[in-house]
């Protein structure tokens, strides 16, 4: 989709999760193109301190404003990315995931109060469309009905004591989605444990095949979705934005370091982050300080000792390690941690080795960043990954069908795989696309020749960033999320275990030091 007006931005920016990169790139170059034209740098870091200062602020963040404070998508959009990565750079913050930063999530609360905000400024025709977004069905091809989702927004007067305006849905086309009901005070019900029925006040009606929902439950249904769709703009902004303009709004702003720096001077560490899974954070603390000890790898069988002395030395100022290593009482107690997690099902890299004196035992706790190796003879070996053994499943007809993001996905890793990546470029393409054939052929029944060579060469030729080929998605991609089975319960990560070309390693190495791309030409 050509992102060329205003409501297609905001479109794009209120279904970021469900639109690719090229479209979500168009959206914030629009915002960088205003501030080109405008104010510049000084203008931008302004800005972004002026949302912070208004996201870190629960009385704003959470107030409903009559009239838009924002206009233009691009600018939000932009705003919403740079203060959330910018926060993203603080060490304390720099291994945790944007979902667990509490800061990012207020940006992301404000971020949404901002769009909806001015979503609601848009005429009837156009919320209409939002709607028949929200309410439509999947495509099922064993029985066609309507792809449309609301068809009308109709006035009821009668219908309901609470609500006049209603989207008008055909039957036929209709979900479970389009039950709205109202109870403790917001929109979605429950079911009750003892008779297994729905709990709540029904608001839909249904009149000559049509069912009818309150537009109120479609703005509730458009707010509850922001959170996806704001991770999908700032996990892409992550990657596509030059890290370098990142660090300058770090630098500069006059909010967010200082309200980071705050918090951990009161010890409100709870307001920073959220915690997550505390046998991760202890992993991490272990294999982050053995990497800091020559000598020591903890992908071997070292005793408990070693790794308890590598922590003792070690800052433990990454997200989790404090309260990780504060839980560790002794050498005794860390060992007997590691066992636990050992005997999970959970860790496949975490493994024990037991003598007749557990003072000896010997622990191997994995890395952080490697995996098993995969000997690639042809495509068909990369679903030894377990996530690409999903997708399979997940991308057949009787599912969800073809899925271009993660075709998309899929063709560009394809593209940087080694045998592929010294080719020339041209030549380079027709081997990606003729064994993109070969793989799609055999893996999925909606194959179709001429789509796919279409698809995969206009994937190829248009994914570009700036003139920059797009690294391959990798573990921590939102868009492979639905296919994972979780870190922590594979041996394997895409970066560590396919045959991927140094060069794309510099690269990534290159970035970290602050040379992505840029979006802002």
């Amino acid at each position: 989709m050509q992102v060329d007006s205003y409501k297609k931005a905001w479109e794009v920016l209120a279904f970021a999760d469900e639109h690719s990169n090229s479209e979500l790139k168009q959206v914030l170059d629009r915002g960088f193109k205003e501030y080109a034209e405008g104010g510049g740098e000084e203008d931008l870091i302004e800005d972004v301190d002026t949302i912070c200062e208004w996201a870190f602020n629960p009385t704003i963040r959470t107030k409903r404003f009559d009239e838009p404070k924002l206009k233009v998508p691009g600018v939000l959009a932009v705003l919403s990315t740079l203060a959330s990565c910018a926060i993203r750079k603080h060490e304390y913050l720099e291994n945790a995931p944007p979902e667990k930063i509490q800061l990012i999530q207020h940006v992301q609360y404000m971020h949404t109060n901002l769009l909806m905000t001015m979503m609601g400024q848009f005429d009837p025709d156009w919320f209409l469309h939002i709607g028949d977004r929200l309410y439509e069905k999947e495509l099922d091809q064993a029985r066609p009905h309507p792809a449309c989702g609301a068809t009308a927004i109709v006035l009821h007067e009668d219908a309901d004591p609470e609500f006049d305006k209603f989207f008008e849905i055909p039957m036929v086309a209709a979900t479970e989605r389009c039950k709205a009901r109202f109870h403790g005070g917001s929109w979605g019900g429950r079911y009750g444990p003892e008779d297994n029925e729905a709990v709540g006040e029904t608001h839909y009606h249904i009149r000559d095949n049509n069912i009818y929902v309150p537009i109120e439950h479609a703005e509730a249904l458009l707010w509850e979705r922001q959170s996806n769709a704001f991770e999908a703009l700032i996990e892409f902004g992550w990657e596509a934005i030059d890290h370098d303009e990142i660090q300058t709004i770090f630098n500069e702003s006059k909010n967010i370091q200082p309200e980071i720096e705050d918090l951990l001077k009161h010890g409100d560490k709870d307001q920073l982050w959220t915690d997550w899974d505390p046998q991760e954070n202890l992993l991490r603390l272990v294999r982050n300080a053995a990497n800091q000890v020559d000598d020591l790898d903890p992908t071997e069988y070292n005793k408990a000792r070693v790794y308890y002395d590598a922590i003792e030395d070690y800052g433990a100022n990454g997200f989790g390690e404090s309260s990780a290593k504060e839980r560790i009482k002794s050498v005794r107690s860390l060992a007997n941690s590691l066992a636990t997690i050992a005997d999970s099902a959970d860790y496949k890299q975490v493994d024990v080795r037991r003598y007749d004196d557990r003072r000896n035992s010997e622990y191997a706790v994995g890395s952080n960043g490697s995996g098993k190796q995969i000997t690639l003879d042809s495509l068909d070996d990369i679903f030894e990954l377990p996530c690409f053994k999903n997708m399979v499943e997940a991308l057949k007809l009787e599912n969800s069908g073809p899925v271009r993001k993660d075709l998309y996905n899929f063709v560009r890793m394809v593209y940087w795989l080694e045998g592929y990546h010294n080719l020339p470029e041209q030549q380079r393409e027709d081997a990606v696309v003729d064994d993109i054939h070969d793989l799609f052929e055999s893996k999925w029944d909606w194959y179709d020749r001429e789509t796919t060579d279409y698809q995969a060469r206009y994937e190829l030729r248009n994914g570009d960033i700036n003139g920059n080929t797009p690294f391959p998605m990798h573990c921590d991609n939102p868009d492979m999320q639905s296919h994972c089975i979780g870190k922590h319960a594979c041996p394997y990560s895409i970066y560590g275990s396919l045959p991927f070309p140094q060069e794309m390693y510099d690269q990534l190495e290159d970035n970290e030091r602050g040379g992505q791309q840029r979006l802002s030409d």
